[in-house]
């Protein structure tokens, strides 16, 4: 037995059938490692996709949360470098008028970058909401399920306190 090369089979398992390993052998892809013998052991190695994801779609919709809350950054940056911060002077109405009933015929000058950030931290916030309930009702992890409550108390302290 001293110098064969001695392939590796382990599976690991989360659900419930014990621990198992795996190192599967893809073509070309090859892991040596000595060990006692004089001759390196062969180990082909691969990963497995990651299977524990409660929803493929809860993980799409954290990715648009993700890239709209980018858009909220830049739409940010563009009130501050417009100077447009207190355009509008009232909250959480604008001139008097409820978030989605402003006129679009006012949004001009620094009130459509003020207004049109106001927008889209609404729709952040909303889809925020969406996100914290739906990961109470299907995430198996319980620090996920933390972490999502607490990013809706951010936006709740940023939307209401913080304005």
């Amino acid at each position: 037995m001293r110098g064969e090369r001695l392939p590796l089979t382990l599976t690991l398992s989360a659900r419930g059938e014990g621990i198992r390993f795996g190192f599967l052998s893809p073509p070309g892809e090859r892991i040596e490692v000595r060990g006692l013998t004089e001759k390196p052991t062969d180990l082909s190695m691969t990963t497995a996709p990651v299977t524990n994801i409660s929803s493929p779609w809860l993980n799409r919709f954290a990715w648009l949360l993700a890239g709209l809350t980018f858009v909220l950054i830049v739409a940010g940056a563009s009130v501050t470098s417009n100077r447009a911060g207190l355009a509008v002077p009232d909250w959480p109405t604008s001139y008097g008028y409820p978030l989605l009933q402003f006129p679009m015929a006012k949004m001009v000058g620094g009130i459509f970058y003020e207004h049109g950030h106001r927008l889209i931290a609404s729709l952040v916030g909303l889809l925020t909401l969406v996100m914290a309930v739906w990961l109470l009702r299907v995430e198996p992890r319980r620090g996920v399920r933390y972490l999502g409550l607490a990013a809706l108390a951010a936006v709740i302290l940023q939307g209401s306190w913080v304005g």
